[in-house]
C-alpha cells in the first residue's frame, strides 16, 4: 500500500493527483483479488498468499517505499514497479496456452487495461513535474535506475532466478518503514486548521432554505477529503489484518475520494473556487496523531452507521438536495447515500 496521502506534497493539481492514486489502489485491489482467487482454483492446499515470495522482491518493494517525494513517486511506484507488472502480466499472456488457461488471462487482460491507462497518466504526470525541471528530471532518472538495480537483484517482478548483481547501491530502507501522517494540503487551500465549520450545522437546520441547505452538503462533501487522509493510515498501522480488511478498505478509501470530488466538481459546476472554502484537516490531523488505529476504525465505523437513519442522514441528504431542485447534487448524492450504506456493512464486518 502507498501512503498516498502522508509523506507527498501535492502538486498544483494535488486533489486531482490523489484521486487517481487512490483509484488505482483500488483497482490493484481488485487484480490481487481476482490473481487470489484463480491461484486457490488451481492448488491445494492455496499456498501463503500474505508473504513476499521472495526476500529479493521485498528488498526491492521495501525502497520503493522512500520515495522522497511525488517525482521519485511516479518514477518508482509506476515507472520502475507498476511498468515491471505490466510487463510481467504482457508476457504470460504472449506464453500461456489460450484453451487451458483462459481463467488466468481473462483476469490478466482485465488488470493489464487498467495497469496499462495508470501508466498513461503517471507518465504524463512525471513530465508535468519534470520535463523543465533538469534537477527534478536527474533525481527521477537516478531513482529508476536506483530501483531497477533491486528489481534485477530480485530476478525481476515474475522472477523466476536472481541476476548475478556484483554490487547493489547503497539501501535507502535501513530500518522499518514509519509514514509521516500528518495531512499536507498545497497552499490553494483557505483555512486549514479553522475548526469550525459552519456547513455542519447549516445542512440539517429546518430554519435554513433548501438551497442554502443544500450548499452546505456539497462543501460537506468537499470536505470529506479529511477522510481518506485519515483511512490511509488505517490500512498502514493496520497491514496485519486479513486480505478482506485490506480491499474492503481499499475500495471505502476510494468511495470517499469520490464523494470530496464530487462537492468540488459541483462547485465547478457553479463557477466556484472551492479551494477558497476553509477545508479544514481537524478530522485527519487529530484522528491520524492522537488516536490508535483500531480507534480510527472504530470512530469511521461510528460516523457512518450515524448515517443510516432515514430522518437525519443519507436519505434525508438526498431529499435535501432533491428539494433545492439541484439535479447535480440530487444525482451526486443518491450514489453517496449508496456508498454510505456499504461503508456501514463494512464497518460491521
Amino acid at each position: 500500500m502507498m501512503t498516498i496521502f502522508g509523506d507527498y506534497q501535492v502538486d498544483e493539481r494535488g486533489f486531482q493527483t490523489a484521486h487517481k492514486m487512490v483509484l488505482h489502489q483500488w483497482q490493484d485491489g481488485l487484480h490481487a483479488d481476482a490473481i487470489r482467487r484463480r491461484i486457490g482454483e488451481m492448488r491445494h492446499p492455496v499456498p501463503a498468499l500474505d508473504q513476499p515470495p521472495d526476500p529479493g522482491l521485498e528488498r526491492a518493494l521495501d525502497e520503493a517505499l522512500r520515495s522522497a517525494d511525488a517525482v521519485e513517486l511516479l518514477a518508482g511506484s509506476y515507472g520502475v514497479i507498476r511498468e515491471a507488472l505490466a510487463a510481467a502480466y504482457r508476457e504470460h499472456l504472449d506464453r500461456s496456452n489460450p484453451l487451458v488457461d483462459h481463467p488466468t488471462r481473462r483476469a490478466l487482460r482485465a488488470a493489464l487495461t487498467d495497469h496499462e491507462e495508470a501508466l498513461a497518466w503517471s507518465r504524463a504526470s512525471a513530465a508535468a513535474l519534470s520535463g523543465r525541471d533538469l534537477e527534478a528530471a536527474r533525481r527521477k532518472a537516478a531513482w529508476e535506475e536506483h530501483l531497477r538495480a533491486y528489481l534485477a537483484a530480485a530476478g525481476g517482478i515474475a522472477g523466476p532466478s536472481p541476476e548475478r548483481v556484483h554490487a547493489l547501491p547503497p539501501a535507502c530502507a535501513t530500518g522499518p518503514f514509519v509514514p509521516d501522517f500528518r495531512p499536507r494540503r498545497d497552499a490553494r487551500f483557505e483555512g486549514q486548521h479553522q475548526f469550525e465549520f459552519p456547513p455542519h450545522v447549516l445542512y440539517n437546520d429546518p430554519r435554513v432554505p433548501a438551497d442554502e441547505r443544500n450548499l452546505a452538503l456539497l462543501a460537506k462533501r468537499a470536505l470529506e477529503m479529511d477522510v481518506p487522509e485519515m483511512m490511509a493510515s488505517i490500512l498502514i498501522e493496520r497491514a496485519d489484518r486479513p486480505w478482506e480488511f485490506q480491499l474492503d478498505y481499499s475500495r471505502q478509501l476510494w468511495d470517499e475520494m469520490r464523494h470530496a470530488m464530487m462537492g468540488s466538481v459541483a462547485f465547478e459546476a457553479r463557477g466556484v473556487d472551492w479551494t477558497q472554502i476553509p477545508l479544514n484537516v481537524g478530522f485527519s490531523l487529530r484522528l491520524n496523531l492522537h488516536a490508535t488505529p483500531l480507534e480510527r476504525q472504530t470512530i469511521l465505523f461510528a460516523i457512518e452507521q450515524s448515517l443510516m437513519p432515514g430522518e437525519t442522514g443519507k436519505r434525508f441528504e438526498y431529499e435535501t438536495a432533491v428539494a433545492a431542485g439541484d439535479a447535480l447534487s440530487a444525482h451526486f448524492h443518491d450514489y453517496d447515500w449508496a456508498d454510505e450504506v456499504l461503508h456501514a456493512r463494512i464497518g460491521r464486518r
